[in-house]
């Protein structure tokens, strides 16, 4: 058996670390989870729990429990990410429904009408989540982590190849389609705006846009929940800067318009080469998006002059300033380590030279047991051919000793 994958989740809280593998064996491939603290061992069983709740639908992936090791069977096929990106990418507004609706379907096969409740009645929510922004229906032990890539299409067949997450409490099941909507925008929003707007794409699936933000501060406080203050999120969390806001119109209005071709080709460029920057480094920007939202705006209103524009200029130096700052936080994320990695360098030295010491002592030792044994038995071989001990005292001996 061979292990041909590994990841380690040490960012968490003890309770939620965990090591990720993929091994490999004459029956082919298969995937672990393993607690790295003893914290864990409820969360791993948890996840197996989960199983068991949901053997009988068929729609996640097989498990078992050996101690603190639950295994999953690998599963092959394409994700229902990869379904919505070649649906988007085909320009049909009709495919984009039908893998929605195929999403729609998977949810509802997960939502048991005997676990529905009131999340603002159930008191453990806020410990995750928050206090709830309002009455709504959830359901209780559902799977949360239901993104598109954790879905694994197999023809008629669907399998969720990852259920790490799940709560006896009710959750809304509009929230857990948000989390996946809202991950597939931040990665493909290029794509999805030719055929929608953010807001479209959002209603494609029945969401209210006015409670997103609600939905955005629960997940900020399940990342917290997972992370705790001193986890990786929370460092992050403190680069962040505010923004401006969308500027108004009237204002991008008042700039002033040159119409000379060569400079609209000279900005054009020049707003090219700072895309360019941004996009390669884009998670080094708290906001990408909203780059493209406000600066776009300005561009349009104003077809030259908008790379002199105060408000390009504001939101360009925010970017900037945290583009800085997360350079400066990994400088010296990086210099905390290499003083880590020199000063175990010394003390491995320092124990090489131990150890140096240490065996010259040991031969040292050795040598000087081995000769004493050498004279002991040259002794005892000399007593034993005296004519005295051959005549009673190897009788006395072995008398003793019988």
């Amino acid at each position: 058996m061979e292990k041909i994958y590994s990841k380690f989740v040490k960012e968490r809280k003890k309770e939620f670390q965990i090591e990720t593998a993929i091994w490999k064996n004459e029956n082919g491939k298969f995937i672990t989870k393993r607690n790295l603290h003893k914290e864990g061992e409820c969360h791993i069983q948890n996840i197996y729990d989960t199983f068991l709740m949901y053997q009988d639908k068929q729609i996640l992936c097989k498990a078992s429990l050996d101690g603190n090791v639950i295994s999953f069977e690998y599963v092959s096929g394409n994700t229902l990410e990869e379904v919505f990106l070649e649906s988007v990418k085909s320009g049909k507004k009709e495919n984009v429904l039908e893998a929605v609706q195929k999403y729609e379907q998977i949810l509802s096969l997960l939502c048991s009408e005997k676990e529905q409740a009131d999340i603002s009645r159930e008191t453990e929510f806020t410990e995750v989540f928050g206090a709830p922004a309002g009455s709504f229906t959830g359901y209780r032990n559902m799977i949360f982590d239901l993104t598109f890539d954790n879905i694994i299409c197999q023809g008629q067949s669907n399998r969720v190849i990852d259920y790490e997450w799940r709560f006896p409490f009710a959750v809304e099941k509009e929230f857990i389609k948000f989390r996946a909507v809202y991950a597939f925008l931040m990665k493909y929003s290029e794509n999805i705006n030719y055929l929608f707007t953010k807001e479209e794409f959002y209603e494609v699936f029945g969401l209210d846009i006015s409670k997103c933000e609600i939905y955005m501060e629960y997940n900020r406080n399940f990342i917290n929940y997972i992370y705790g203050n001193e986890g990786y999120n929370y460092i992050l969390e403190r680069y962040k800067k505010t923004t401006m806001t969308v500027c108004d119109e009237r204002s991008l209005k008042m700039l002033k318009i040159y119409a000379i071709d060569n400079d609209i080709l000279y900005e054009n460029r020049t707003y090219e080469l700072l895309l360019n920057s941004i996009r390669e480094h884009r998670e080094l920007y708290d906001d990408y998006h909203k780059f493209f939202k406000v600066t776009d705006k300005v561009k349009a209103i104003s077809v030259v002059g908008y790379l002199f524009s105060k408000e390009f200029y504001e939101e360009f130096g925010a970017y900037i300033k945290d583009f800085y700052d997360m350079l400066e936080y990994y400088k010296h994320e990086s210099e905390q380590k290499q003083k880590v990695i020199d000063e175990m360098s010394d003390m491995l030295e320092m124990k090489i030279q131990e150890n140096i010491v240490l065996e010259e002592k040991y031969n040292h030792d050795c040598e000087a047991l081995t000769n004493q044994i050498r004279s002991l038995e040259a002794k005892l071989e000399y007593i034993q051919s005296c004519k005295a001990y051959k005549a009673f005292l190897q009788k006395k001996v072995e008398e003793r000793f019988k």
